[in-house]
């Protein structure tokens, strides 16, 4: 059975606006309840900013992170691309 993959675009693995990284768990959260409910696997992909110093809090084995940065933007398309679908 293929994995759903599902891009998390603009959120946050250590965000020091709780409420983002609130955001963050919450979506992860619903989608890996609707996942679970439909007998799919999922992973995710999070494409976001770091926040330096401070630790991540969203971890897992089916979580990867892509970091952004001012220099470095990863055009949404390519990003989008490696997903079955993404969330803004």
């Amino acid at each position: 059975m293929k994995t759903l993959t599902i891009g998390l675009l603009w959120h946050s693995i250590n965000s020091g606006n709780l409420g983002v990284g609130a955001l963050t768990i919450g979506n992860i959260a619903l989608i890996r309840r609707a996942a679970e409910a439909a007998g799919l696997p999922v992973r995710f992909v999070i494409l976001g900013f770091v926040d330096p110093g401070r630790p991540a809090y969203v971890e897992g084995a089916d979580i990867e992170f892509v970091r952004l940065n001012t220099k470095a933007m990863v055009p949404a398309g390519r990003f989008t691309a490696r997903c079955d679908s993404a969330i803004a």
